[in-house]
């Protein structure tokens, strides 16, 4: 039931945005292509964030907090390719959020819209769901996306937190590698985004 309401309420939440449903339409998914999705989407958005945070621990470990940035500016991406093999599945894997770093995580138009269905939720105080689920229909296209919201734990604010509380060198070095930065004064809790991931063909 949890998915079905999920399903319905972000069709509704795309019909308030003007243009979009002439555009494309989401529709609700079979209970067949939901488990199918949702358990493939399950473990690849497992497999990505222990891959990250391994990577980000063993740089922390080896040479400081510095370092953990340089291996978000060079390896999150090719790590996220690398998980996107792992399945036989036309699939592309995104971390996006709506306060993001790196301009190639900016959300997508359905991106967007489900983040800020992701920030109602939080805004009133409502458990985040474990997964979300779309059927997108656009002319002859139909896609699938699945997404799993990502919450700010305590090892994210050393790069994400208050800035007056940061490691001033790291505020200095994320500063000159994204310049239009938005992903800082997060706190514990907070939503920083999700892992989208969209499935071309089924």
């Amino acid at each position: 039931m949890k998915r079905i309401i999920l399903l319905v309420s972000v069709s509704v939440f795309i019909g308030t945005f003007p243009g979009c449903q002439s555009e494309e339409k989401s529709s609700d998914l079979s209970s067949e292509e939901a488990e199918n999705i949702e358990t493939v989407g399950d473990s690849l958005s497992k497999a990505l964030l222990v891959s990250l945070k391994a990577a980000l621990t063993q740089a922390i470990e080896d040479s400081g907090i510095v370092s953990a940035i340089r291996v978000c500016n060079t390896k999150a991406l090719p790590l996220t390719e690398e998980v996107s093999r792992l399945t036989e599945h036309a699939v592309k894997i995104k971390r996006t959020s709506l306060k993001y770093r790196n301009p190639q995580n900016a959300p997508d138009k359905e991106e967007e819209i489900v983040l800020q269905y992701f920030e109602k939720l939080k805004e009133e105080d409502t458990p985040l769901p474990e997964n979300f689920l779309q059927k997108v229909e656009r002319d002859a296209d139909v896609h699938y996306k699945y997404y799993k919201p990502i919450q700010v734990g305590g090892l994210c604010l050393n790069c994400h937190g208050d800035t007056q509380q940061m490691n001033p060198e790291v505020v200095s070095i994320i500063n000159k590698l994204y310049p239009e930065d938005m992903a800082k004064g997060y706190q514990a809790g907070d939503l920083r985004g999700a892992i989208s991931i969209t499935f071309h063909e089924w």
